[in-house]
């Protein structure tokens, strides 16, 4: 009987040990190359230019934010949030972009960044808090849906051409 229980309690050790921690924190200037890889896993392609910049926009954009989950310093998923004071509803915030790494989802990264995300949006007043998903991403609507955000309205776009 007592060497199973140092059985069990070495397992135990070992598996409390080998637990690692995921730590949400804002984007830093440093990560450009890590948003670039997650970008690159929709089908966006930013120069670190472009990065650097939205980088520098967030972080001095009042109430905006570019929010990171990390594991051992690594960037495994980011958000980006976006507040508006709305003429009809008030205080809202926006989920611009959600991107979690293909390894590392269906693990709750991207729930606790959106959790991060709602939390920050309560203290700034807001009253909701959206997400755009484009058509096609069936799988960014069920999680968004088992997070309880549900289909209000639609979005009509238009295309500008700058010259």
């Amino acid at each position: 009987m007592p060497y199973k229980f140092f059985l069990i309690c070495l397992v135990l050790n070992v598996y409390c040990n080998n637990i690692q921690e995921f730590m949400i924190d804002e984007a830093k200037k440093t990560d450009v190359q890590e948003l670039i890889i997650l970008l690159q896993e929709l089908g966006y392609n930013f120069t670190e230019q472009e990065i650097q910049e939205k980088i520098t926009t967030y972080a001095t954009t009042k109430h905006n934010k570019l929010f990171t989950n990390r594991l051992n310093g690594k960037i495994c998923g980011f958000l980006a949030f976006d507040f508006s004071d709305s003429f009809i509803k008030g205080p809202s915030g926006k989920i611009d972009t959600l991107i979690v790494k293909q390894e590392y989802r269906s693990l709750g990264i991207g729930k606790q960044l959106v959790s991060h995300a709602e939390n920050y949006a309560k203290q700034l007043g807001c009253t909701l808090i959206s997400v755009t998903s484009s058509n096609p991403r069936i799988g960014a609507h069920k999680f968004y849906e088992k997070l309880d955000y549900v289909l209000d309205s639609k979005i009509f776009i238009k295309y500008l051409k700058l010259h």
